[in-house]
């Protein structure tokens, strides 16, 4: 018999970028993790982990409601996660790629891991490449 999922959401520190985040499973076992805003322990993540632990426990699929509210940061790490599991040679280790966007989307993390993913335009990343050179 398998172990029973726990469904109540986990806060840890996501250490890339020192933010708190919330992850947890829905009722059809499918894993979710939520960047919260602010340091990791602050009262900005602290309140915005209470509203999405809330908005989980009043769903009924224990899924947090879509919205357009994502940030440039968390679909990066979206993508992050993607990348490690694509870019593997024969014996599964990452290769030289993963490493290499790392490296190139590092200006663009830190300028605007806040900014929300669909006000990113083309003209603001073309901003932050100018800002990245030396």
């Amino acid at each position: 018999m398998p172990r029973p999922r726990n469904l109540t959401p986990t806060y840890t520190l996501h250490k890339q970028s020192g933010r708190g985040r919330l992850i947890w499973t829905d009722t059809a076992g499918v894993r979710h993790e939520k960047l919260l805003p602010g340091d990791y322990g602050s009262e900005e993540s602290l309140a915005a982990k209470a509203r999405l632990e809330l908005e989980i426990a009043t769903s009924p699929t224990r899924n947090a409601v879509v919205s357009n509210d994502i940030t440039v940061a968390e679909l990066m790490a979206a993508y992050m996660a993607f990348a490690a599991r694509y870019y593997v040679d024969a014996d599964g280790k990452p290769t030289k790629e993963l490493e290499n966007m790392k490296v190139a989307t590092k200006p663009v993390r830190e300028l605007h891991a806040e900014t929300l993913a669909a006000e990113f335009t083309p003209c603001r990343a073309t901003r932050v490449l100018a800002c990245a050179r030396p």
